[in-house]
């Protein structure tokens, strides 16, 4: 057991670094460095939406919502008000995750297709408002002219927006570790097994469920920053149900109630758009479908590959000191 926990403890870091390398080798390549800091944004996403879905078991149709009003939020205060990127960043997670619970509040006495019905409608609804609101969003023109990251008087490049974005990939990660590790991580796991049962033993379902919105809401509002930032314009087609569905793809294919679930299914989903980027019309049959393949195959979703291949691996360790250990016998 401790072996396994050293040799966990040692692959992050190298896990890491690969990663961190990755810019390097397409710094040269803008197309490239776009789609990695796309997946940056959708591993952040994916990690809130996980929360919700993977380790509470709220079923929700409706992230895309939150991911608007954090995009929103953020360029509205960066391009009206030249504040800058933290402060408009604090501003649109405080705004997510008032919604959040202000949404959560009446939501999570519902469960199921019904919560899920009143996700979608949420998004629905708060797409209607982007389009609509065209005193501050500008309609469904979007917004455009939002200002870069900048150092000194200038705009950064690229690369440098590679590893801020990274960075807040890895704060979102350990944070993300560090509430499923918590006492607030066991009574959201002990309300996805069993509702009754958890409030059999105390727990207060209801305030755990809507700190999970408020939690998850968060997230995709540092997500829907990172994504205004880097791509300069927004529109309201950016923040549709159909992009809700999107994300719950990443969490499903990549592995509900995984730790990196959804770093494996935001960067499987996000490689998958840019491929079928050409066929627009079909991503939604293709997400389907996948997650039709991954359900009935693959339940713990694609990080049970991982898992298996770990598991591979440290029986042939075990195997071979076991072998090494009768031969020095």
């Amino acid at each position: 057991m401790k072996k396994n926990r050293d040799r966990k403890w040692v692959s992050m870091p190298v896990t890491l670094i690969v990663v961190m390398a990755i810019p390097l080798l397409i710094r040269n390549n803008t197309y490239q460095l776009n789609i990695f800091l796309m997946i940056c944004g959708y591993v952040v996403l994916a990690n809130g939406l996980n929360i919700l879905m993977g380790y509470s078991g709220q079923l929700s149709l409706g992230h895309a919502a939150f991911y608007g009003i954090g995009a929103y939020v953020c360029s509205v205060l960066r391009r009206d008000c030249n504040v800058p990127f933290l402060v408009g960043m604090i501003a649109a997670i405080a705004l997510c995750v008032l919604v959040g619970l202000l949404f959560g509040l009446p939501a999570c006495r519902q469960k199921g297709i019904f919560l899920a019905l009143i996700t979608a409608g949420f998004n629905t609804v708060i797409n209607l408002i982007l389009i609509n609101w065209k005193s501050v969003t500008n309609g469904s023109a979007g917004l455009s002219n939002i200002p870069k990251l900048s150092f000194g008087g200038g705009q950064i490049g690229k690369l440098t927006y590679c590893y801020i974005y990274l960075g807040i990939v890895v704060i979102v990660m350990l944070l993300t570790y560090w509430v499923i590790r918590s006492k607030i991580g066991r009574a959201l796991i002990a309300v996805r097994e069993s509702e009754v049962a958890a409030e059999a033993m105390g727990i207060n379902v209801s305030l755990y469920k809507c700190m999970a919105f408020a939690l998850s809401a968060a997230l995709a509002g540092i997500a829907g920053c990172m994504y205004s930032t880097y791509a300069g314009y927004i529109d309201p087609t950016s923040f549709t149900s159909n992009f809700s569905i999107t994300v719950m793809a990443m969490v499903i294919i990549g592995g509900m109630g995984h730790l990196f679930g959804g770093v494996i299914g935001a960067v499987f989903v996000g490689v998958c758009l840019e491929l079928l980027r050409s066929f627009a019309d079909y991503q939604q049959l293709v997400y389907g479908l996948l997650m039709i393949i991954v359900v009935r195959f693959m339940p713990d979703g694609l990080s049970s590959i991982f898992g298996l291949g770990r598991r591979a691996f440290a029986t042939l360790a075990a195997r071979n000191g076991r072998q090494e250990g009768g031969k020095s016998v």
